[in-house]
């Protein structure tokens, strides 16, 4: 019941995180905090693919400075309430960073540093984003087993 569409080596290491978004593929591997895009062609999908015939997909921008370690989670949301796509990416590391990168260019938006009470890094281990209500709120699970939420503002 499955068929292969694609496949491609996106890193020379394990692939921590990855998120489709948009016919663009977005893949973090390794502890290098390095993220990577790969456009997937419109219309590439099973009802488009001769039998045997691989789909290429065409390598984007590299994202990379804001982490120092694995990337555990990948999430897209947008800037503003009226935007019909989302216009930013979230990353989260292991070593306790998330950032937000501007999809359309890739530049480096903004950079956060999870800290706890004795001001040491906390280690991310997954994220989520709810969207609704008029504002954007990134969860983050701990290694310590705690839900941290913060709420993105302008």
């Amino acid at each position: 019941p499955f068929e292969v569409l694609h496949q491609i080596r996106a890193h020379e290491e394990v692939i921590s995180a990855l998120l489709f978004d948009d016919h663009t593929l977005y893949t973090a591997g390794g502890d290098s905090g390095e993220i990577r895009s790969w456009s997937i062609p419109e219309g590439s999908g099973e009802d488009n693919n001769d039998a045997g015939v691989a789909v290429k997909m065409i390598p984007g921008k590299i994202l990379s400075g804001a982490h120092s370690d694995r990337i555990v989670a990948l999430k897209t949301l947008s800037s503003t309430q009226d935007a019909v796509h989302p216009d930013l990416l979230m990353s989260a590391s292991i070593d306790g960073s998330f950032a937000l990168w501007d999809i359309k260019s890739g530049d480096l938006v903004t950079r956060c540093q999870m800290l706890d009470d004795s001001a040491e890094s906390v280690m991310i281990n997954c994220a989520g984003i709810d969207s609704g209500a008029g504002s954007n709120v990134i969860y983050f699970g701990t290694c310590g087993g705690y839900v941290v939420g913060y709420c993105v503002s302008d």
